[in-house]
Parts: C-alpha cells; structure tokens; sequence
C-alpha cells in the first residue's frame, strides 16, 4: 500500500504518453482509473455524466483505464453525441498510470462503497483534480470544494455537476 513518491508526483507529462493514447493537445482531460469493478464502481453514471458535461465543456477527452475491449464499455462509447471524447485504455503499468495522472486534468473515483482507493491518493499526489463518490472513505481524504468535489455515485447530473466547474 501507499504511494510511491517516485513515480507518483506532479509534473509535466511525457509528450508521448498524449500520443501514444491519442488524446489531443488543447483538451481537458478526465481519467476514470477505476477499471471495472460492477460490484462497487459506477462507471455506468460515468458514461452516463459523458454527454451532460460535453453540453457545457465540448473540449473534455474523458479516458478510461482497463475498458478497452470490455463490451458494456464498448457499448457506451458508441452512443450518440458522443463523438471522439472518449479514449477506452488497456490495463497500463504503474509507471504508465502515474504519465496518465499527468496529464490529467481531473481523476474520477465514482464508487459507491470502498476503502480509500489507492488510485485516488496516486492521482492527488501526481496532481490531477479529484472528483470522487461522497463516501466515507474517501471523506477522510477529500474536503468537498476545497481540495475536490464529491458527488452521488449513482447520479450522473450529479457527477457531471461536479466535472463541469471542476473542469
């Protein structure tokens, strides 16, 4: 456990980790890290939250780590309005995971029930913004509007509430 203040610390990213995962220079870009995880996870309220923020923030690239290939995600990219704002990633290594908190924008932690994610404290110490599900877990670590935002994990007008002013 813990993060590992070598590989997880702000700075610029590498040109090639933008490259290499098509992300466009100029766009703000916001990391689910949370791969699938059905039992906890509600990447369906992420996807679901994708076209309300696109409605006021149409430059937001939303990247999705270890949903590349998974059908309920591939599903969900494919529908309608949402055009090239979504980029679903591989699982990516430790190293690769800390260039994508990089170059992140804002890192999205939308569970319903955890411990305290460690893709939650790697983001915060690479310096991606966190917006995160109101629980109690992740309450030790986020103060609402001060150092992040919390929503209702299960809402995705309350998700996308919390990305646009992040954003």
């Amino acid at each position: 456990g813990g993060v590992q203040r070598a590989l997880f610390h702000p700075g610029e990213p590498s040109p090639a980790t933008r490259e290499r995962w098509q992300v466009p220079a100029g766009r703000a870009v916001v990391l689910n890290p949370r791969n699938f995880r059905p039992s906890y996870v509600r990447n369906d309220t992420f996807f679901a939250a994708i076209p309300l923020v696109l409605e006021t923030r149409p430059d937001a690239c939303f990247v999705g780590i270890g949903m590349a290939g998974h059908p309920l995600a591939e599903a969900w990219r494919s529908r309608p309005g949402l055009g090239d704002a979504i980029r679903l990633l591989p699982s990516v290594t430790r190293t690769e995971m800390a260039e994508l908190f990089r170059l992140s924008d804002i890192t999205v932690s939308p569970s319903m029930h955890d411990g305290t994610p460690n893709t939650l404290l790697e983001a915060m110490a690479s310096g991606a913004f966190p917006v995160a599900g109101d629980i109690e877990s992740v309450r030790e670590w986020i103060i609402d509007g001060e150092n992040g935002l919390l929503c209702d994990p299960g809402d995705p007008r309350s998700l996308a509430a919390a990305l646009v002013p992040a954003l």
